[in-house]
């Protein structure tokens, strides 16, 4: 993580809060024929993003979208019965419950440190510059954020921009580009 790395130069960053994302696999063969080959989709009602599908012959569901600055972190008692519950609010006439979960799992994301109400929701690409200092002498940029919709833009631009601090690194990123 970026803001692990920045520390490791003595340097505090701040620049990442990661969000959990936690997940159920459920046993649940009248929940699979009602989703069939569609993969459900929708805002809970506290503005995080339910997800459910069915794959071989299983129901994969979550993800509960709330802060997390552990990369170890673990799917919780609360985070399941939240997941269930968005189960039972999508599909209201079919019973769900802890009986059909098989497995649980959950992944940090590493996104853009926010104040947004979920964290899937927070700003889009940034290219923060710790300025030399503690020993370091030379600017650390930190490619913070951005989808595959960013890819060739924002390494293009963390390079113009860490070249210019050379003298002649602006002319040898015009010979790297296409």
């Amino acid at each position: 993580m970026i803001d692990f790395t920045n520390r490791g130069f003595g340097r505090d960053s701040g620049y990442i809060g990661g969000t959990k994302g936690s997940h159920v696999v459920l046993d649940h063969p009248e929940l699979v024929e009602a989703t069939g080959d569609e993969m459900i989709y929708f805002v809970n009602r506290d503005g995080r993003i339910c997800i459910f599908y069915a794959v071989d012959g299983k129901i994969i569901a979550g993800a509960t979208d709330i802060p997390a600055e552990d990369p170890d972190a673990v799917c919780d008692e609360a985070e399941v019965d939240y997941i269930l519950e968005a189960m039972r609010m999508a599909f209201p006439a079919i019973r769900v419950d802890r009986s059909h979960v098989v497995f649980r799992f959950c992944g940090v994301r590493p996104l853009p440190r926010s104040n947004a109400l979920t964290q899937a929701r927070s700003a889009g690409p940034q290219l923060p510059v710790l300025a030399p200092g503690n020993g370091i002498d030379f600017p650390i940029y930190s490619l913070v954020g951005g989808k595959w919709t960013t890819f060739a833009r924002l390494p293009r631009r963390s390079a113009t921009r860490s070249c210019g601090c050379w003298d002649g690194g602006e002319s040898a990123i015009r010979r790297m580009s296409p």
